[in-house]
């Protein structure tokens, strides 16, 4: 798989960019179990949605567009090339979060994410679990639960030693476009670094679709 996409990476752009970008359609002849897998997310918005004590299709019914046009989800393959002079723990990708509900990670025995503390400043090496899955919270869902699920600060440094290409998959599950983010009523226990917002203040910040969300993230990691 690893190997595949170094093939990919070394394929002229403009064969790339037939299965890169926002408007390409899912090759389910080459990806034919990708689609059914997407479907399974189904589960996984039940349990989230009944574990915040609310109907079991709250999210189901945010999320209806998956993998199809009105929806932001993307598939994302990122090829890491080997560094040979840039001295360890200097910054491959810098500090961000994910936009949407949530995000899957793969990645290979290579080193080099880390994630921030929320209760802190500090920076945590993520391990390497073969078969493992890393589950990351987004901003919607932070902003569903009213900041009591936190989205995760994460980026990906040089590690010690990197004699090879790290490579990472990622699926990043985004609501539809015209959902507006509402906070819920919760009783998750938060970090005493950050207090639920009363309902005065939840009103002073407004209601924001997901559309207008991930267009303002853009305009911040892009702005000149």
């Amino acid at each position: 798989m690893y190997q595949a996409l170094d093939d990919f990476c070394g394929l002229p752009q403009q064969s790339r960019a037939k299965l890169s970008g926002k408007d390409t359609v899912l090759p389910d002849e080459d990806l034919p179990t990708f689609r059914n897998s997407v479907d399974s997310l189904v589960d996984d918005f039940k349990a989230i949605a009944v574990g915040l004590g609310q109907p079991s299709d709250y999210f189901l019914k945010n999320h209806t567009n998956l993998l199809n046009s009105g929806n932001d989800s993307s598939f994302r393959m990122i090829c890491y090339s080997p560094t040979y002079s840039v001295k360890g723990g200097e910054m491959r990708f810098g500090p961000s979060s994910e936009t949407g509900t949530f995000s899957f990670f793969i990645s290979d025995c290579e080193s080099g994410f880390e994630v921030k503390s929320i209760y802190s400043e500090r920076w945590s090496r993520v391990g390497y679990f073969p078969g493992g899955i890393l589950v990351c919270a987004g901003d919607a869902l932070a902003r569903w639960t009213n900041q009591q699920m936190v989205s995760l600060k994460h980026r990906v440094v040089v590690p010690e030693h990197c004699p090879r290409s790290r490579h990472t998959f990622g699926f990043c599950v985004e609501p539809d476009e015209n959902v507006e983010f509402e906070a819920l009523d919760t009783s998750i226990l938060n970090p005493p670094q950050e207090p639920v917002l009363c309902r005065l203040q939840k009103k002073k910040r407004g209601v924001l679709s997901a559309y207008h969300h991930l267009q303002r993230r853009f305009r911040e990691a892009y702005a000149s």
